[in-house]
């Protein structure tokens, strides 16, 4: 099965095909659930409101998933640099999603990061407050340091004390941003 599969567009064309589902409000909902950008103006805001309910659900699943699973079996990084790439931490600055695929080489750093700024991207209060009973947050900011770590002590000659230092600096500053009042 190809890797790169739209999973979005593939269910909501099941859906439709397989199961004579007509509905724009299900249809669109399934197919637009993980992208970035919604090329639709002219919506119903019921579909809207479908739309962000799927959206903020699937995003929930995946963070509790992350939670009791661990980060590390998640993510298809592979580039164990002990950096995160300018581009991901300026989305996270601007508090703005992360486009994975711009990213040249993305680092588990990265990854991590794509998944703190889903927060961004979330619509309903209800969603927002699962995550702060799950300490969402927190577990993926232990996560950055974890890989940190692990990177650093299962092979010291492939990192500088320079690199790691210059990574901890930017994982206080995320834990700094996400957790200042």
């Amino acid at each position: 099965m190809d890797k790169n599969i739209d999973h979005g567009a593939l269910g909501a064309d099941i859906l439709n095909k397989d199961y004579n589902v007509h509905e724009p409000h299900i249809l669109f909902s399934i197919k637009y659930h993980d992208k970035m950008e919604i090329d639709a103006e002219c919506l119903d805001e019921s579909i809207w409101l479908m739309l962000w309910l799927v959206r903020d659900a699937d995003k929930l699943a995946n963070y509790i998933m992350f939670k009791n699973e661990g980060v590390k079996y998640m993510t298809t990084a592979q580039n164990k640099n002990l950096k995160i790439t300018e581009s991901a931490f300026q989305s996270f600055k601007q508090r703005r999603l992360v486009d994975w695929y711009s990213i040249d080489k993305p680092t588990k750093f990265d990854f991590v990061l794509l998944l703190i700024c889903w927060q961004y991207d979330i619509y309903f209060k209800a969603t927002r407050q699962i995550m702060e009973q799950e300490n969402i947050n927190q577990f993926l900011v232990q996560e950055l340091r974890r890989i940190a770590d692990k990177i650093r002590f299962d092979d010291p000659s492939s990192t500088t004390e320079r690199e790691y230092n210059s990574l901890i600096n930017h994982i206080h500053e995320i834990e700094d941003d996400l957790f200042s009042v």
